[in-house]
């Protein structure tokens, strides 16, 4: 990968370009402040890969540099990967508020660095993919009512959505929360009833809207700040709060979210409305999970609400247990 990183501890840059070029990265180009980081980039022939940055630098720390980078059109999907020694959960928040990808805290061992870059660069390898099959529908495609083809276990961004995390950058601030023993609230997934049936109803582009509806209802009916959710593919929205007592979305977030999609009134492109059904699971805490408590309560809100899910499209199996399918499987993966 082509990878800057960008710290003001010239010792650190130094460890880290050695050990960058180590691993195989061929270039590695370096910055010692936002405004030195902002100049590279507007000299860079081409875009970058990856962006390692520290937080605490002087005039623009490393989260404000984050703003203005997921404003550049070349960087509003790129690997952004925090690498400092700020450890408060304010900081972590900020960091992914602001659209941070991943977040490592100093000292690093590089044998860690090295596994999250290794996930950034397939996350970076997947999105030219998808961006250059859009250059390319661009240049073949005039047809405004053309449907780019949309998996149903894709999990897809949803731009300028209050309380909304990529669902990559979703699982990684779960994982910094665990790894720094911060508090979690809960954990509860949301799951549109007979998905496949609608998904086979639907073009590609008009999926991804319809999915950008749900999200707008739930975007509408949670709390705050200390609320996120994503959507994870096969229908499954996964929300989280960090917030104290009273800040998580109770047992009728499923209802609330269903109204406010109701008000939409949405319909297919024939005329006919859109039946949706929204279910939920339990809201799942930590206590009692053990290590890697996060994805474990991921794994078991996603397949409650699957289950429940499923009783609902076969009524006459409400008895029988769905067990942890595939998106639990993919959620942990």
């Amino acid at each position: 990968m082509k990878i800057l990183a960008v710290d003001d501890d010239k010792f650190i840059i130094e460890v880290l370009e050695l050990a960058l070029l180590s691993m195989g990265h061929e270039v590695v180009r370096t910055a010692q402040s936002a405004a030195a980081a902002l100049d590279v980039i507007a000299e860079a022939a081409t875009p970058f890969d990856c962006i390692l940055m520290d937080i605490q630098m002087p005039e623009m720390d490393g989260i404000e540099l984050v703003s203005v980078l997921r404003e550049l059109p070349d960087y509003r999907k790129t690997p952004i990967v925090m690498l400092t020694a700020m450890s408060d959960k304010k900081y972590v928040d900020r960091a992914f508020n602001a659209g941070a990808t991943d977040y490592i805290t100093k000292p690093f061992e590089p044998v860690e660095l090295k596994s999250r870059l290794n996930i950034a660069e397939r996350l970076n390898s997947e999105m030219m993919s998808v961006s250059k099959a859009a250059t390319k529908l661009d240049e073949l495609v005039t047809n405004l009512d053309f449907q780019p083809a949309v998996n149903i276990e894709d999990s897809f961004d949803i731009d300028d959505m209050p309380g909304y995390m990529s669902f990559h950058a979703f699982r990684n601030y779960l994982q910094q929360l665990d790894r720094s023993k911060f508090y979690l609230g809960g954990i509860l997934a949301l799951k549109i009833v007979e998905i496949t049936a609608l998904h086979r109803q639907m073009g590609g582009q008009d999926y991804m809207n319809f999915i950008a509806d749900i999200a707008d209802g739930i975007s509408e009916n949670i709390y705050g700040e200390t609320t996120i959710f994503s959507y994870a593919g096969y229908g499954l929205f996964v929300v989280a709060t960090t917030g104290g007592a009273g800040t998580m979305p109770g047992d009728d977030l499923a209802d609330m979210v269903q109204d406010s999609v109701s008000r939409m009134c949405l319909v297919h492109r024939n005329g006919t409305p859109i039946e949706t059904e929204i279910v939920q699971s339990d809201v799942h805490s930590p206590s009692g999970f053990g290590v890697s408590r996060n994805e474990k309560i991921i794994e078991t809100a996603v397949s409650e609400a699957e289950q429940r899910a499923q009783a609902l499209a076969n009524p006459l199996n409400q008895g029988s247990k769905a067990g942890v399918g595939p998106v639990a499987y993919r959620l942990l993966g």
